[in-house]
């Protein structure tokens, strides 16, 4: 089982909702991290989802609801797939998502754990 598998298992079971939500952005950063340096357009967009579903079961006050949790481990899960396995063209490019970068997506990991 790998990481993501294993917080998606925890989801129904974790009685402590904020420990899995760190758990998320944990990985993610490490994740993200350890792609500094080869974010690409792919990367950026599905990393950027996985913050954006954390930030929705954070902020939405939903505490008891699973599936925004479960939408940003599908996005993280994705945002890794290789790349003979993509299809990268399947929507024109956006500026605000060919902007971003490792830290700007770092800096909203450190606020989504702020936010907990």
């Amino acid at each position: 089982m790998n990481e993501i598998e294993a917080l998606a298992a925890r989801i129904d079971h974790e009685r402590d909702v904020d420990a899995l939500r760190i758990g998320i952005a944990d990985l993610t950063s490490r994740l993200i991290r350890e792609r500094r340096d080869n974010l690409g357009y792919w990367e950026k967009h599905w990393f950027a989802q996985t913050l954006a579903a954390l930030a929705w079961n954070i902020g939405g006050g939903h505490r008891d609801s699973t599936a925004w949790l479960r939408l940003s481990l599908v996005a993280l899960e994705t945002a890794l797939t290789p790349q003979d396995r993509r299809n990268e063209n399947y929507t024109p490019r956006n500026a605000a998502v060919e902007a971003l970068t490792a830290d700007t997506l770092l800096a909203n990991v450190r606020a989504l754990g702020a936010s907990v």
